[in-house]
C-alpha cells in the first residue's frame, strides 16, 4: 500500500503475509472443540465477551450512549450477524 502524505513524502507498506485471520483461528478452535478438544477458556467468559459485543451495537443504536452490563430489555434481543 502506498501512502502519499500532505508534505509530499511517501511511504509503502508491503502486503501482509499469509497469516491466519481471526476468523481462521476461530473456526479452527470450533472444529477442534467439536472434535473433542478441551475448550480453551471458561464458557462464562465467552458469554461475557458476546454480551460486550452486543453492548457495542446497543450503544450505537442509542446514539452512542453508555450501555450498562448486564444488558436489559430490547438490548438483550439484539442479533449479531457475522460473515
Amino acid at each position: 500500500m502506498k501512502f502519499e502524505y500532505w508534505d509530499g513524502e511517501t511511504d509503502y507498506w508491503a502486503p501482509p503475509g499469509r497469516e491466519k485471520s481471526s476468523m481462521d483461528r476461530a473456526v479452527e478452535e470450533i472444529v477442534e472443540w467439536l472434535d473433542g478438544a478441551d475448550f480453551p477458556y471458561q464458557v462464562e467468559e465467552a458469554v461475557r465477551t458476546l454480551e460486550a459485543i452486543v453492548a457495542f451495537h446497543a450503544s450505537h443504536n442509542h446514539n452512542a450512549t453508555w450501555a450498562e452490563l448486564p444488558l436489559e430489555g430490547s438490548d438483550r434481543k439484539f442479533e449479531v450477524l457475522s460473515g
